[in-house]
C-alpha cells in the first residue's frame, strides 16, 4: 500500500488499534507501538504479499493488556501466537477464535501461570467434552486455595466458553466444569462486546 506513510511505523502514543480489511501484514511487523494496550486484529482479506506471518517480533507490544483475534484463514497463526504470548506478561484479556483442545501448543502457553501471570480472562471455543478447557482451568483456578501456595499468587481467572446449543455433549461438559471450577468458568454468546472492558493502567 503505497499510500501508507513511513512515519506510521513508529506510534509511541498509540493505545488502541483495530486492524481489519485489505491490509498488508508487513504493516504489523514494522509497527512500533510500545504503549499499545488493546489490539483487535482481523485476518480476513489481509494481504500477505508472500509474508503471511504477523507478530514475528515476539516483544513487539510489551504493554499489551487486551488482544482479540478474528481469524478467517487456515494458517499457522495459533503456533505464531504461542511464541508471541510468553513475552507479553501484561496481558489480561484474550479473545481467540480457535478450539482449545485442537491447539495443544497454544493451550500449553495459556495454561502456564508463570508465563502469563496477569491473565484474568479468556474467551474461546472448545470441542464437546471441554478437555482443553478443563486442562487450562486446572492450572488457572485454584482447587484448594488455602493449601496450594503456588496458586495463592494467581489472579482471579475466568474462562468464557462458546457453546453450540444443538449439541447435548456440550451440556454434559459444561455441567462438569461448573461443578468443578464454579465461577472460574461461564458460557456466553459470540456477540459480547470486548471493547466494553476498561483497561486498568
Amino acid at each position: 500500500m503505497s499510500n501508507v506513510p513511513e512515519e506510521i511505523e513508529s506510534l509511541p502514543n498509540l493505545l488502541e488499534l483495530c486492524v481489519d480489511g485489505d491490509f498488508p501484514t508487513w504493516f504489523m511487523n514494522r509497527l512500533e507501538a510500545p504503549n499499545l494496550e488493546r489490539l483487535l486484529y482481523t485476518r480476513k482479506n489481509l494481504l500477505g504479499y508472500g509474508v503471511d506471518k504477523p507478530f514475528r517480533d515476539t516483544s513487539q507490544f510489551p504493554n499489551l493488556r487486551m488482544l482479540e483475534l478474528i481469524d478467517f484463514m487456515d494458517s499457522d497463526f495459533p503456533a505464531l501466537l504461542a511464541s508471541f504470548l510468553p513475552t507479553h506478561g501484561e496481558l489480561r484479556r484474550l479473545y481467540l477464535p480457535w478450539c482449545l483442545s485442537e491447539e495443544k501448543e497454544l493451550l500449553e502457553v495459556l495454561s502456564c501461570t508463570s508465563l502469563l501471570p496477569n491473565l484474568e480472562y479468556i474467551r474461546m471455543a472448545d470441542s464437546p467434552g471441554f478437555i482443553g478447557a478443563e486442562a487450562l482451568l486446572e492450572q488457572r483456578v485454584p482447587q484448594n486455595p488455602g493449601q496450594d501456595e503456588r496458586q495463592k499468587k494467581v489472579k482471579k481467572f475466568t474462562l468464557h466458553l462458546q457453546m453450540k446449543h444443538h449439541n447435548l455433549r456440550y451440556f454434559d461438559g459444561a455441567t462438569r466444569l461448573t461443578e468443578k471450577f464454579g465461577e472460574g468458568v461461564c458460557y456466553e454468546t459470540i456477540n459480547d462486546d470486548p471493547w466494553s472492558w476498561s483497561v486498568d493502567v
